[in-house]
């Protein structure tokens, strides 16, 4: 399976559900079609509709403290991975979390990462908008504790998806500045 096939898929799926016209099993079984992925779309579709007012909570603290590096356009797509990150991180696999990462544009993933790395933001507000919604106990064991045991793994990720960024954002200042012409060696 493609993690970025499969995460478009679940914001396409996502954004077509309408609670009003058929129940979520009956339309997920109409469109889901590859058997592949249908445990990945169904996982990722069912955490974002049942956590729906968590990750509200957590997305519009995520856009407020990281503006200048994350677009509201990818909302859907931060949508999904936030709530597979913060409600089924203990279910990937290393391999798994590393391609479902890496199969998205480091632009998209990586003000995510940081985000949740931020261990103040994380034990303060973020672990307050939860509780309002959540348990303590189950705040602290099932969704910050994953997080904070795979500190180092998610870090070294997240230092991978920045230097992608910052080569990239390089590259993109280079072609302005030579407006597109490639330099020529003086003879």
């Amino acid at each position: 399976m493609s993690f970025k096939f499969a995460i478009l898929r679940a914001v396409e799926l996502l954004e077509a559900f309408d609670v009003r016209k058929q129940p979520l099993d009956a339309f997920l079984d109409d469109h889901i079609r590859a058997k592949d992925d249908e445990m990945f779309l169904r996982q990722a579709i069912y955490t974002s509709l049942r956590h729906s007012a968590a990750l509200k909570s957590a997305l519009e603290l995520f856009y407020f403290q990281m503006a200048a590096k994350a677009s509201r356009n990818d909302m859907s797509v931060h949508r999904i991975l936030l709530g597979v990150l913060l409600f089924r991180l203990e279910e990937l696999s290393r391999g798994a979390l590393k391609d479902l990462l890496q199969s998205l544009a480091a632009t998209v993933a990586a003000p995510l990462l940081e985000f949740l790395l931020d261990a103040q933001t994380m034990n303060t507000v973020l672990k307050a908008e939860l509780v309002a919604l959540y348990d303590l106990e189950f705040v602290e064991k099932r969704l910050l504790e994953p997080i904070q045991s795979r500190t180092a793994e998610l870090e070294a990720m997240f230092r991978s998806l920045e230097l992608q960024v910052v080569t990239a954002e390089a590259a993109k200042k280079e072609r302005e500045a030579t407006a597109g012409i490639p330099k020529v060696a003086k003879k």
